[in-house]
């Protein structure tokens, strides 16, 4: 990897570290941070049928399990964040609470491209599916999206792109593990991942990922507080 791939990996990691300090300080001070960030959010199907749900009862209200509170945060979504998120055929503004989530109700769609979502965008990019053949328990179909990790993984992909381990291979722990797996990204599966404004595809392991490529000029996700106003 060339030394400029490596600067830009450093500072795009330096710049969502200060984002995401920014966002604990308001939190630190306020007791809640009430502002309205400037990403969607794609839930998983089973939380989005919750929400769903919710919404069809007439509630405003919706609980998050502590693994789905602790994502959120991860992302920088703070308790007292306002976003937006799509449940079904809506979009709808939500609040993070210090239970769950609170339904603000329908609001103006978003420009769906790639870079406005988190943790996973849609992509037209057409890329040929593996044609090694499937054994059991894993699949390796392309998965035809985008998908942004969470700061401290994508340190972990930083440190083995800079680092001396020409294998590719990168551990997840199991909560990271049990995101892809609540997504639908299945071991074996091969999907693209954004990081330090680079595209890359990987592929899902056993024990956590294989980098296997840098994909040149794809639209990708941004981290939490990027393109900041851009709707």
């Amino acid at each position: 990897m060339t030394t400029r791939k490596i600067t830009k990996i450093i500072c795009a990691l330096a710049i969502a570290s200060f984002l995401n300090a920014g966002n604990a300080l308001a939190h630190q001070g306020t007791g809640h941070d009430h502002r309205s960030i400037p990403v969607g959010w794609t839930f998983d199907q089973k939380v989005a049928d919750r929400i769903q749900r919710g919404m069809n009862e007439g509630n405003e209200t919706v609980g998050l399990s502590g693994f789905e509170q602790k994502t959120l945060k991860e992302y920088g979504i703070q308790v007292g964040n306002r976003f937006k998120t799509r449940v079904g055929d809506q979009m709808i503004e939500v609040t993070r609470t210090s239970s769950g989530l609170h339904i603000e109700g329908p609001t103006l769609g978003h420009d769906d491209a790639p870079q406005w979502n988190l943790p996973m965008s849609s992509t037209h990019q057409v890329i040929k599916s593996s044609m090694r053949a499937a054994h059991p328990g894993h699949d390796h179909r392309h998965l035809d999206f985008e998908w942004v990790f969470s700061l401290d993984a994508q340190k972990k992909i930083a440190n083995n792109l800079t680092g001396n381990n020409p294998s590719g291979a990168i551990g997840l722990s199991q909560g990271e593990q049990k995101m892809l797996q609540r997504y639908g990204i299945k071991v074996g599966n091969t999907f693209n991942t954004l990081l330090g404004g680079m595209a890359f595809t990987v592929q899902r392991t056993s024990m956590g990922l294989q980098v296997l490529k840098h994909v040149q000029g794809m639209p990708i996700a941004a981290v939490p507080g990027e393109n900041v106003g851009r709707y």
